[in-house]
């Protein structure tokens, strides 16, 4: 480190230096400190490298003092008053890496600076939201009166905006980032105005999913009945903009307003939600039956885009559903998946990832059902990119668990570690799929398999804590691929290991 003059090689060989720290003293520590805090001074190095120095000092702060640290952050804050290094925001950052070994009072001078700049700041799209990111970096550190004034700063910009509901949504994000240190009576009066403006504008769509963004960005310091009036108007104008969209931009706008109300559900109760939902749940079902009028143009852009919007409208929503809601959408996604025939990777990831979002919602019974709805598809399927995502969608659920579950394919209840062992075994599940699997028994297993399906066999039957949970290696699985009847764990490797000379032993267990 003494000799190397590359801030991005000083931070590689401060993050070494930190994985060793457990080892050592701050005395040991010190000296790499002493190199950092040595070149922060200089003069040669743009705010980007600054950054990287900072976030290298901040690898060793654990093992240092305040004292260690308070130079390296006066550098960082005389810098961000002299605007020697131009930009506030990586100064910022690179301050926020050193934060947590300071205190309040040696950090103010810099959130000062911020504040004193949003004063003067008229760009609505990226320069007031950059800083108020900034601050809200260092919010950790800060109470509310520190954070209020540039909050202030904000609101009263979106008070004033009386044209450009783009830049509200900016200006909402910003506000966003400092809420967690501010009270709800604070939020209250811009989120208000928010409201009437979604008002004057509930037939214009491409305005509302702007407005409602900024809303949802500043919910979770409000409560249901704050944002209610706002997320009527946006379901009122979801049920009109999806019967009357003709374009791929009406649609786009469509499930946008969709992600703004979803973003709003966390605060409404599951009947506020619920007919937001079965909106969503009838266009899925006007393109499943193929009954939409627009014609397909090529590889259908809509479509695709249309179905990435749509997951996350409901990843949206979920959070409002209760079990039984999140049940039934489910098995509508599932039905979607297997049915979906082109597009593979876009529109099958995009309802597997709406499924996923879904299982939190449920609760142990209904997670079960759709449990054995997802297993019931893995055993036919055979493509791989579904099969992907259903197995990942599978073991999302409840791994660590260590619990019996009964699934129609079993003849009797089994452990969930037998079911991904089996799953193990189908000859197409290989790659990501197959390390989704090994990572779901390492936390089912509290044991380390690194990606590895041979060393969960060793682990399986060579040790006692493996043996006895009497997991069957060797017998097919209880379903059949259309093509493939899988012989053994030990026969699906699609790598070297697949003639490995020791598979015998996955049927002993000595």
């Amino acid at each position: 480190m003494e000799k190397e003059a590359d801030p991005v090689a000083l931070w590689y060989l401060s993050e070494a230096l930190g994985r060793l720290s457990a080892e050592l003293e701050r005395e040991d520590i010190l000296p790499g400190a002493q190199v950092l805090l040595d070149a922060m001074r200089t003069e040669k190095y743009n705010s980007s490298d600054i950054e990287d120095l900072s976030k290298a000092l901040g690898v060793l702060s654990a093992k240092l003092d305040r004292e260690d640290i308070l130079p390296g952050a006066q550098v960082l804050m005389d810098a961000m008053r002299t605007g020697k290094y131009g930009t506030l925001v990586p100064l910022s950052k690179a301050l926020g890496a050193l934060s947590a070994k300071l205190g309040r009072d040696d950090i103010l001078p810099g959130v000062q600076v911020l504040l004193d700049r949003m004063k003067t700041e008229k760009d609505y799209y990226f320069n007031l939201p950059d800083l108020s990111k900034a601050i809200g970096l260092l919010s950790a550190k800060l109470e509310r009166e520190d954070i209020l004034p540039g909050a202030q700063v904000l609101m009263d910009a979106m008070k004033t905006e009386k044209n450009d509901s783009a830049a509200l949504q900016y200006l909402g994000a910003a506000l966003g980032r400092l809420s967690a240190k501010l009270d709800r009576e604070d939020i209250l009066p811009v989120a208000q105005v928010l409201m009437d403006r979604m008002k004057v504008e509930r037939n214009n769509s491409h305005d509302l999913r702007y407005l409602g963004a900024a809303l949802g960005a500043l919910s979770a310091k409000l409560e249901r009945e704050d944002i209610l009036p706002g997320a009527q108007v946006l379901m009122d104008a979801m049920r009109t903009e999806m019967r009357t969209e003709r374009k791929d931009s009406d649609v786009l706008e469509s499930f946008s307003i969709a992600q703004s109300f979803g973003a709003l559900s966390t605060k409404l109760d599951s009947k506020d939600v619920l007919p937001g939902a079965k909106v969503l749940l009838d266009r899925i079902n006007v393109e499943e039956n193929g009954d939409d009028p627009r014609p397909s143009r090529g590889w259908d852009f809509r479509a695709i885009a249309a179905s990435a919007q749509l997951s996350a409208a409901i990843v949206a929503f979920s959070a409002g559903l209760d079990s039984k809601d999140a049940l039934g959408i489910a098995r509508i996604l599932l039905k979607r998946m297997k049915a979906e025939k082109d597009n593979i990777h876009a529109r099958v990831f995009h309802c597997g990832t709406a499924l996923a979002a879904l299982g939190a919602r449920l609760d142990n019974e209904d997670a079960l059902v759709v449990e054995q709805l997802v297993l019931s598809h893995i055993g036919t399927e055979l493509n791989p990119e579904k099969l992907d995502l259903l197995v990942k969608t599978f073991a999302r659920r409840d791994a660590a668990a260590r619990r019996a579950v009964s699934f129609p394919p079993y003849r009797r209840p089994v452990p969930i570690e037998q079911v991904y062992v089996d799953l193990l075994k189908n000859p197409l599940i290989v790659g990501e799929t197959r390390a989704t699997l090994l990572a779901v028994l390492e936390e089912a297993t509290g044991q380390a398999f690194q990606g590895d399906q041979w060393r969960f066999v060793d682990w399986a039957t060579q040790t006692e804590a493996g043996r006895a949970m009497q997991l069957d290696l060797e017998s097919p699985p209880p379903w059949e691929l259309a093509d493939h009847r899988p012989r053994s764990l030990s026969a699906t490797t699609d790598d070297a290991q697949e003639s490995r000379p020791e598979v015998s032993r996955c049927s002993g267990g000595d």
